[in-house]
């Protein structure tokens, strides 16, 4: 997993935390604080991600081309996650996936019921709910925006170590780790 960056916010500097999150209120004035944060905090797992490849993301001259894209650096996809005061970027360059997508959960996390409703596809692979939800969440995230646009999370089908989106021609893969804090799925639709 050591091209997923993630981050609870007290890890992060206060130097980011301020600098992320002043350019949260900046872009999302009538958005509750709670999620500016979470929205900072996203930004700035996916910072350090590009910090890796010697890379320096200024706040102030991102320019968010889509939710897996920045304008000036059409070379790298990635896609991001958060939840209450924890969140992940993955980062990969943009000439080996048509799309990816991440999600991060806490391990105990209640999955809400409205979710669980919409969730499920009879073909799916049987692991627990929190765990599926998490998948297809990631499934989603990859998918084109084209794809994305008025389907629900049961069109899209969890395989063994894949997922397809019904009645479609989008496939891809999927991973998924857990540790005693977090669930991350990832999943992605190769170039």
């Amino acid at each position: 997993m050591n091209n997923v960056t993630q981050l609870q916010w007290d890890e992060a500097s206060l130097e980011e935390q301020q600098l992320w999150l002043n350019e949260a209120i900046s872009r999302m004035p009538q958005v509750h604080a709670n999620r500016q944060r979470e929205w900072a905090l996203a930004r700035i797992c996916l910072a350090r991600a590009f910090e890796k490849h010697s890379i320096k993301l200024d706040p102030r001259n991102c320019i968010f081309k889509s939710h897996h894209e920045l304008a000036h650096l059409p070379a790298w996809r990635f896609s991001l996650s958060h939840t209450k005061d924890l969140a992940c970027a993955w980062l990969e360059p943009s000439n080996l996936f048509r799309g990816l997508g991440v999600d991060i959960e806490f391990v105990n996390r209640a999955v809400p019921s409205q979710v669980k409703s919409r969730l499920a596809h009879k073909t799916d692979t049987k692991i627990p709910t929190l765990e599926l939800w998490s998948l297809k969440e990631a499934a989603y995230k990859a998918l084109p925006a084209l794809a994305q646009s008025d389907i629900w999370l049961n069109r899209i089908i969890i395989h063994q170590g894949r997922f397809e989106l019904e009645s479609s021609p989008f496939h891809g893969l999927w991973t998924l780790e857990k540790d005693d804090r977090c669930i991350i799925a990832r999943a992605w639709i190769e170039a």
